[in-house]
């Protein structure tokens, strides 16, 4: 496969204009590099404890119910994949202390109602979304995602 010049100079420029809000990356586990590499393309991918903190501070935006569900979803897919790391997502936590303590604080009391149970919103509507999905596999409930969630909450230090 041959190599556009004008696209890796576009992509380039993009990831330049990008840097200041692609944030650092993770690395779990240790990894060769600091960025996904799929296709050939290198690909900067989000803090997976900033992604959660952000999915909850934006939820009250005008956002739909299925967006929300989908939010709660992806929470607890973030648990499930860091659930051997979840010491290195506690580290990424605790290194957003530059965010504005009124935004931390709201994040904090926001997923811990959100989780606070089988019964919450969180727990319910994740598990709406993966019913909804068609994905195969074990049998999933709304209290393995709230226990889920919660192990993750505990690793980072939420109260």
């Amino acid at each position: 496969m041959l190599r556009d010049p004008a696209f890796d100079r576009v992509f380039a420029a993009a990831v330049e204009v990008m840097r200041p809000y692609l944030g650092d990356i993770i690395c779990i586990g240790g990894c060769a590099n600091a960025l996904y590499r799929h296709h050939g393309v290198m690909v900067r991918v989000p803090n997976p404890a900033a992604y959660v903190v952000q999915k909850v501070l934006i939820r009250d935006q005008r956002r739909k119910i299925e967006s929300r569900a989908k939010d709660c979803y992806y929470m607890y897919e973030v648990s499930v994949v860091f659930r051997d790391n979840l010491a290195a997502l506690g580290r990424e936590y605790d290194g957003l202390h530059d965010l504005p303590a009124p935004w931390m604080k709201r994040f904090a009391k926001g997923i811990r109602t959100l989780f606070r149970d089988e019964h919450a919103e969180g727990a319910t509507s994740a598990l709406d979304v993966h019913e909804g999905s068609g994905i195969d596999g074990p049998r999933l409930s709304a209290g393995v995602i709230q226990r889920a969630v919660a192990k993750m909450l505990d690793a980072m230090g939420v109260s």
